[in-house]
Parts: structure tokens; C-alpha cells; sequence
């Protein structure tokens, strides 16, 4: 497997919370591996680290991905695990590609004390937007 191209976005997502967002897409022939970090801002600055790994597919103007991100909350050290799926419509500009859409999250409860049980939980809807270089 060799990495064939290689790109950087910045962005934001909104699930609740606005959460802004660096990814690294690494494109290894058909599909492209998505690696994200992202943070969401709180009382001490930052609350919740957003690490995401994704795979995604360019078809035409749209990508549609699918992995796993986790929201690991600092003070608590405790992380919800979503599996995330999503569809994003990108916009090709001189400079960079602008990616617009939207993920579902279904959180996945797993043992132990650092995961949170979602037995409660439901879908999370997200909109999503980023530039990528």
C-alpha cells in the first residue's frame, strides 16, 4: 500500500457543540484514509479532544466516509466512542476543495471505566464543513 497523494484541511463540525477541526487525507488508490483531531472549547479552554480515523470515497463531487471518532473528555478521562457515517458535497476552488454535508453518529458502548455507556444514547446529527488543501 503507498500513499499516492497526500492533503491537509482545516474545519469546523456542529453536533451540540462547534468543534473546529485539522484532518490529514492521505489517498491510497481507491479510497482515501482520513485522520482527524479536533477539540471542543469549554470552561478550561479545552474540555473534550475529538481524535477521528475515517475511509472515504470521491465519487464525482461527493465523499462518503465512514470510521470512528471518540470524544475524550480531559477532566472527566472518560471517552464516548461514535461510529460515524457521512456524506459531503465538495466545491473546487481555485486554491483548495470546500467540502459541505453532514455525519450520523451512533455512539458504541464497550467495557471499562474509560469508555461511557450509552445505553441511553441515541443518533448524533452533525453538520460538517472544511477546506482541503
Amino acid at each position: 500500500m503507498s500513499v499516492l497523494s497526500f492533503g491537509l484541511g482545516l474545519g469546523v463540525k456542529i453536533h451540540g457543540h462547534v468543534e473546529p477541526f485539522v484532518m490529514a487525507s492521505f489517498d491510497v488508490g481507491t479510497v482515501d484514509l482520513l485522520v482527524k483531531t479536533g477539540f471542543i472549547p469549554g470552561e478550561n479552554i479545552v474540555d473534550l479532544i475529538v481524535p477521528g480515523v475515517f475511509v472515504a470515497y470521491d465519487f464525482c463531487n461527493f465523499r462518503i466516509y465512514g470510521g470512528f471518532e471518540g470524544l475524550w473528555h480531559l477532566t472527566e478521562r472518560r471517552c464516548l466512542l461514535l461510529a460515524r457515517v457521512g456524506l459531503n458535497y465538495g466545491f473546487d476552488l481555485n486554491f483548495s476543495t470546500l467540502y459541505v454535508g453532514g455525519e450520523l453518529g451512533l455512539p458504541i458502548s464497550l467495557p471499562g471505566e474509560f469508555f461511557v455507556e450509552t445505553d441511553e444514547l441515541s443518533i448524533i446529527p452533525t453538520l460538517i464543513t472544511y477546506l482541503e488543501f
